[in-house]
């Protein structure tokens, strides 16, 4: 008996030790952002409240980085999440006769998975609306071309005076996604001046890039706006953007209407290196033809070294290019300096425009490319 006692405890030991050890599999990962239910909204005196209802517990994700109101409103309001409601009271009076954007894309999440709903938004109508046109746009950074994320673009009215634009609260408002795309779904029929900031507020400080359009837009006219965000205070040379770790692989060398860039460590040796290169015919050339006259600066560049070659007028020829795959910009050097300059808004100036070419170049020794670019 005492042995069948023993042996029974033995082996529940072993069942249970194995049993705590072995993760069950749980099903399917949850990969779905949570869903909206219903919504709806209540007017008490001057508050508005707003009510979404989701089919699962929610948590807030970065608010104060993607929320927004179009127009902004003035007070701050109240959010509340209870399980799977997310409850807001806006605390102020708003506009008679504007239809107000609320956008709430990735401010949630689910709880468990951590699951961002991307796109949310709601429209507060009063009596009959009178902003109903849409305005899309694109900011683009202005020296590398990519979409600028998360930036603040505004719209104010057309007799806002200059002086007042980065130092005061717009009419509408608008943020930018991960691509730089900016949408003004609920504004009216007016002239417009259209700017951007990467900041998040309404206000100018020496850390933020800004963007302006140079022409007063209106949705009778516009229906898609770009944008090019550059830093007023600094002039970046485009031989500044190379990577620090590359520096010693770049020479400096004034020949005809080209320049390359090397250390001083590097360039004797350099010097005999491309000397010995060119007797053997061992680099290629480039030749760009256009219908743009410039004055332009071609850039290529590669993981070891960029060429600078400074045109005032054709042909583009690009000389003595070591052989291999490179990128290729262009630069529209309107003020004749042989490097990119940035915008000023005190002067309505937009920075130079930087065209990069959408595939890759490949130079071979000893052997001319003629390429075909329509720079616009």
């Amino acid at each position: 008996m005492n042995l069948q006692f023993y042996c029974g405890v033995f082996f529940l030991l072993i069942f249970y030790g194995c049993a705590n050890i072995i993760a069950p599999s749980g099903g399917k990962k949850d990969i779905d952002p949570p869903k909206i239910l219903s919504t709806s909204s209540l007017k008490n005196n001057e508050k508005y409240n707003l009510q979404f209802v989701f089919d699962e517990f929610l948590v807030l994700n970065d608010w104060n980085k993607y929320f927004y109101t179009s127009p902004p409103i003035n007070n701050p309001l109240l959010k509340k999440i209870s399980k799977k409601t997310l409850s807001i009271t806006i605390q102020d009076t708003l506009l008679e006769n504007i239809n107000y954007y609320v956008c709430l894309n990735k401010c949630l999440k689910d709880l468990n998975e951590g699951n961002i709903l991307d796109t949310l938004y709601y429209f507060i109508s009063q009596h009959e609306c009178l902003n109903n046109d849409t305005l899309i746009g694109l900011v683009t950074d202005s020296y590398s071309n990519s979409g600028t994320a998360n930036a603040l673009v505004m719209l104010f009215r057309a007799e806002k005076h200059d002086s007042l634009i980065f130092k005061s609260v717009p009419d509408y408002i608008s943020k930018s996604d991960e691509k730089g795309r900016f949408i003004f779904p609920n504004i009216t029929d007016e002239d417009f001046k259209i700017v951007a900031i990467t900041d998040l507020d309404f206000f100018y400080d020496e850390k933020d890039l800004i963007a302006f359009h140079p022409l007063i837009v209106s949705t009778k006219r516009d229906s898609f706006v770009s944008l090019f965000t550059f830093d007023p205070i600094v002039e970046i040379d485009s031989l500044s953007q190379i990577d620090t770790t590359l520096k010693d692989n770049i020479i400096v060398d004034d020949t005809l209407n080209y320049i390359t860039i090397k250390t001083d460590s590097q360039l004797q040796k350099d010097s005999l290196l491309k000397n010995s290169i060119i007797s053997n015919g061992e680099f290629g050339n480039l030749s760009v033809s256009t219908s743009n006259k410039g004055p332009f600066v071609f850039e290529l560049n590669d993981e070891k070294i960029t060429k600078k070659y400074v045109f005032s007028s054709p042909p583009y020829i690009l000389k003595n290019i070591p052989p291999g795959e490179y990128n290729l910009r262009v630069i529209h050097d309107l003020d004749f300096n042989g490097s990119w300059t940035t915008g000023s808004w005190e002067e309505k100036r937009l920075p130079e425009l930087v065209i990069n070419y959408p595939a890759k170049i490949t130079i071979r020794a000893n052997w001319d490319l003629d390429l075909i670019w329509q720079i616009d």
